[in-house]
């Protein structure tokens, strides 16, 4: 878990509602289930939380791939990129 992806996830969780996309996705797919939900909405560190959900999902094998892109300058460019067994997921934002 590096700081980057944790200020990365802090940063697309404070934009809009890509924290909600992205726990369907996990849901989806097996990476959380529904008793990680008021674990997540109570933790003071969301970010933290997802970060580690990633990194367990890793490392059991249930995420192939979890890519980070953050582009600040000369416009905010955010992309997550996830690959599970089934199904490849992009969570995107252009501040253009």
């Amino acid at each position: 878990m590096t700081k980057e992806q944790i200020e990365c996830l802090t940063r697309l969780f404070q934009i809009g509602p890509y924290l909600d996309e992205m726990v369907d996705f996990f849901l989806l797919e097996g990476i959380m289930d529904k008793k990680d939900i008021p674990v997540l909405r109570t933790t003071s560190d969301k970010a933290k939380y997802i970060q580690y959900r990633i990194a367990k999902a890793k490392q059991d094998g249930l995420l192939h791939l979890a890519d980070y892109e953050w582009q600040k300058l000369p416009y905010e460019r955010i992309r997550l990129y996830f690959v599970t067994a089934r199904v490849e997921k992009e969570i995107l934002y252009n501040n253009v």
